[in-house]
């Protein structure tokens, strides 16, 4: 056990509670990682905490003492990947200076991560997911319609985007492109979820496109 030195050079009193807690903390990240894979290969009815004990050849006390329950872990993973893009779109709103397909292209990046980092079953199947789960879910949904909505605005005032109302057209472009990331998702042959999310979007960018106007755009369909 590591010892935590005091003032005095001896064993700091709490030095028990600091390696107690620094053990949690690893543990919770390979609990973590072990339900993303879970998650990402097989189904939620196969996602049961004996069965990740299992995968990580962890005891189940081991793993009640890091999460109250399954349910906990799947809010906590799902929680990390959302604040994760949720800070990358903060960013592209708060940019203002780049051309609007220039936004567009950083949105679809940030989004195409996303869809690669949630595990497959999180993706198919959100209907049995944790409330608490979905409501996170729905909180970067709603950042993702704004942010798009955003750059459609930001487009239509350069004059590089022709687009009558960006809130109506942004929601349809987010639904699209959730309905793409299910598509490939529940397709056993089809591993990368970032590439069709990209292809359609590159439809959708050429379609909004003043192309008299517009800068040179990269090609989503041949990376």
């Amino acid at each position: 056990m590591a010892v935590v030195a005091g003032f005095g050079g001896g064993a700091h009193p709490n030095a028990s509670r600091y390696c107690m807690a620094n053990r949690r903390l690893v543990n919770q990240r390979r609990i973590l990682d072990g339900a993303s894979h879970i998650l990402e290969t097989g189904s939620w009815g196969g996602f049961t905490v004996d069965s990740l004990a299992q995968y990580l050849k962890m005891s189940k006390s081991t793993l009640y003492r890091c999460f109250v329950s399954k349910e906990a872990v799947v809010n906590m993973l799902v929680g990390e990947i959302c604040t994760r893009v949720d800070g990358q779109y903060l960013r592209i709103a708060q940019d203002a200076s780049s051309p609007a397909p220039v936004e567009f292209e950083r949105f679809v990046d940030a989004y195409a991560a996303f869809c690669e980092d949630l595990p497959r079953t999180v993706i198919t199947d959100r209907g049995v997911l944790p409330a608490d789960t979905r409501a996170r879910l729905m909180v970067t949904r709603i950042h993702l319609d704004n942010v798009c909505s955003r750059i459609l605005r930001l487009g239509r005032a350069q004059g590089q985007l022709r687009v009558d109302d960006p809130t109506v057209v942004a929601a349809g472009i987010v639904a699209a492109l959730e309905a793409v990331a299910e598509f490939t998702a529940r397709r056993d042959g089809m591993r990368s979820r970032s590439e069709p999310v990209r292809a359609v979007a590159g439809v959708f960018l050429n379609g909004l496109s003043d192309l008299s106007s517009a800068p040179a755009r990269r090609s989503y369909g041949a990376r």
